[in-house]
């Protein structure tokens, strides 16, 4: 794979993430009662924030509660995987192929970090897209909010 088509792969995967992000924002503020805590939830990072999601769709929709836990569990597991290419350098062989990722963050000897391959990267670029279409049909279970003030900033 060329460096080119390996920024577009990355650059897919971290805009699928954006999306996935945003959509979850959205979600906090439309299901929040208090329209100032919602603009303070939405500045965590993003595990608390899937933490608040999850509790939110229990509570206050009528989703399905398996496919909330679901697709919240595999946000919190895409959310670490996202870390791991959006907070590590990409490498290549001398010759500028064969681009990768090393995973270096938790280690201090940098020829022992995992290597993050074009096939690992396809892999998470899938399942972003899957946890993507999963969110939209979560989203229409979820309907509206019942008789929320959310956006309002009523307690």
């Amino acid at each position: 794979m060329s460096s080119q088509s390996f920024a577009e792969l990355l650059g897919s995967i971290l805009h699928d993430f954006g999306v996935i992000e945003f959509q979850t924002n959205l979600l906090i503020q439309a299901l929040g009662k208090d329209s100032i805590l919602s603009d303070e939830i939405v500045k965590l990072n993003l595990g608390r924030r899937i933490k608040i999601l999850r509790r939110l769709l229990h509570e206050r929709t009528q989703a399905p509660e398996g496919e909330i836990d679901s697709v919240c569990d595999d946000f919190a597991k895409l959310a670490t995987e996202r870390n791991a290419i959006a907070h590590n350098p990409v490498a290549t062989d001398m010759d500028g192929s064969n681009p990768h990722i090393i995973d270096v963050r938790q280690i201090s000897d940098l020829a022992k970090g995992k290597e993050l391959s074009e096939k690992d990267l396809q892999d998470l670029r899938e399942r972003t897209g899957k946890a993507l279409r999963t969110l939209s049909d979560l989203m229409l279970k979820a309907g509206k909010p019942a008789e929320s003030s959310a956006g309002q900033g009523k307690a």
